[in-house]
């Protein structure tokens, strides 16, 4: 079967293909990404999750949903494109969890 490819950002997609990300969904967002990840794997489908886990604690709902599991870490620079802050990046950053 063919792999699934998501993240919490495919929630924000609106009509026509425009991103519209509002702080206020995130939560919602990562609790539909977390629900189609697991809905996905058990009709037996390969799932790719495009996440932001900050934490690894942030990962375990993931892990518990299947044995076999790559985990990779993005290491670079990238243009921020929720408008997050400087602040709230440094915050972020400073509470990393190194896989």
């Amino acid at each position: 079967m063919a792999s699934i490819f998501w993240g919490p950002v495919h929630f924000y997609f609106v009509a026509r293909g425009k991103y519209i990300f509002r702080q206020s969904k995130s939560a919602e967002a990562h609790a539909w990404c977390l629900r189609s990840t697991q809905i996905a794997l058990k009709m037996g489908r390969k799932v790719v999750v495009s996440n932001t886990f900050i934490k690894l604690s942030d990962m375990v709902p993931y892990q518990k949903l299947t044995k076999s599991i790559l985990t990779f870490e993005a290491a670079g620079n990238w243009k921020n494109v929720h408008g997050v802050s400087d602040d709230a990046l440094r915050k972020m950053a400073s509470t990393w969890g190194k896989i």
